[in-house]
C-alpha cells in the first residue's frame, strides 16, 4: 500500500490483516515504493496507490510501474477522493474515505479477475528458453564467431524479454566481444548463469 497519511496506512493494514488475512507492505511515498520493488524487496499479488500524494504522485508512479519489468503485471488500485481518476488505466479505484466493506469486495473481485495461470505460464516460458539457451551455449564450441554472434544476439532480446536482465547483458557483451580474449571468461559466467542448479530470477524491475 502506498499512502502519505499515516492514519490511513495504518487503518488499512490492520484492517486487510485482521479480517483478510493478508499480509501488507505500506510505503509513505511513491519513490520509497518503487525502490522496495526495484530491490525485489516486496513482490506484492495487488498495490493500493493513493492518487493525491507529495513529491511523486499516483499517477507518475503508476506510469513508472506499469513501464517496466515484471512489476507491469501487478493489479492497481486507486485510492483517490475524485470521482475521476484522470483516465488512468487501473484495476479498480476506490474512493476515499474508504469503506471497509467496499474495500473487502473490491479485492475480492481483483483476486478473482486476475488470470491464475499467468506466472505458471511465464514460469513455463523462461524454463523452456533456459533449456534452449543451455543446448545452443554448449554447441559454440564448434561453432563459428559469426555463428556465435548471431546466437547471441538473438537469445540476448529474447532473455531481455523474459526480464532476465543480467543473462541478457551477458548475452550482449558476448556479442560484442567474440573473437577477444574477454569472451572466454563472459562466456563462462553465462554458462553457471545457466547450469541447472542456478536460481534463475526474473528482474523485479
Amino acid at each position: 500500500m502506498v499512502d502519505d497519511d499515516p492514519d490511513i496506512r495504518e487503518l488499512i493494514a490492520l484492517t486487510l490483516a485482521e479480517l483478510y488475512g493478508c499480509t501488507v507492505t505500506v510505503s509513505q511515498s511513491g519513490d520509497d515504493a518503487l525502490t522496495r520493488l526495484r530491490s525485489g524487496a516486496v513482490r506484492p499479488d495487488l498495490i493500493l496507490l493513493d492518487l493525491q500524494m507529495p513529491g511523486m504522485g499516483g499517477a507518475e508512479v503508476l506510469r513508472e510501474l506499469k513501464s517496466r519489468g515484471a512489476s507491469r503485471h501487478i493489479p492497481v488500485v486507486l485510492l483517490t477522493g475524485s470521482q475521476d481518476p484522470h483516465g488512468l488505466r487501473v484495476a479498480r479505484t476506490l474512493l476515499k474515505p474508504i469503506d471497509i466493506e467496499q474495500l473487502g469486495e473490491l479485492l475480492e473481485s481483483v483476486a478473482a479477475a486476475k488470470p491464475p495461470s499467468l506466472d505458471d505460464k511465464v514460469s513455463a516460458i523462461r524454463a523452456r528458453f533456459l533449456r534452449g539457451a543451455r543446448e545452443t551455449v554448449a554447441g559454440w564450441a564448434e561453432r563459428s564467431e559469426e555463428d556465435i554472434r548471431a546466437d547471441a544476439h538473438r537469445l540476448a532480446g529474447t532473455a531481455g524479454q523474459l526480464d532476465l536482465q543480467e543473462m541478457a547483458d551477458l548475452f550482449q557483451a558476448i556479442e560484442r566481444d567474440v573473437g577477444t580474449r574477454s569472451v572466454a571468461a563472459e562466456i563462462e559466467a553465462l554458462r553457471t548463469q545457466l547450469s541447472d542448479d542456478a536460481p534463475i530470477e526474473p528482474s523485479p524491475f
